[in-house]
């Protein structure tokens, strides 16, 4: 098990051919906005408590984690598999509660199966 889990440590995902690779070394944000943005979300998560959180295009993991420290299990959501291995790494390193799951928001996972009922589209919710 611990060659198995070594191995896997070992692998991480490259940024090669992703168009967001390099986003956190890049990204549109100066360190003003972005502490701005910080602070805005640190001020929602207080103020709402909620449980669960919602990042959609989770890129730089920042966000998702500021989330998690707050107490709320939160579902990230990238179609960069880059980013989301950084943040998987980052999340399982401080003991986050994040899941990272890879979608392309604008081409959402449909219903699959025996007349569309095995499994639920993204977003469908049970009845």
């Amino acid at each position: 098990m611990r060659s198995l889990q070594r191995k896997v440590d070992g692998l991480g995902a490259a940024n090669k051919g992703y168009v967001w690779g390099d986003y956190e070394e890049n990204n549109i944000y100066s360190s003003e906005p972005e502490a701005e943005k910080r602070e805005f979300l640190r001020q929602i998560c207080g103020t709402w408590r909620s449980e669960t959180g919602l990042d959609i295009g989770c890129s730089t993991r920042i966000f998702s984690l500021l989330a998690a420290e707050q107490d709320a299990t939160v579902v990230a959501l990238d179609n960069n598999m880059a980013s989301l291995d950084r943040l998987y790494r980052s999340a399982n390193k401080s003991h986050a509660s994040v899941l990272p799951l890879r979608l392309d928001i604008s081409n959402p996972s449909p219903g699959i199966g025996c007349r569309v009922r095995w499994t639920r589209k993204f977003g469908q919710v049970a009845k």
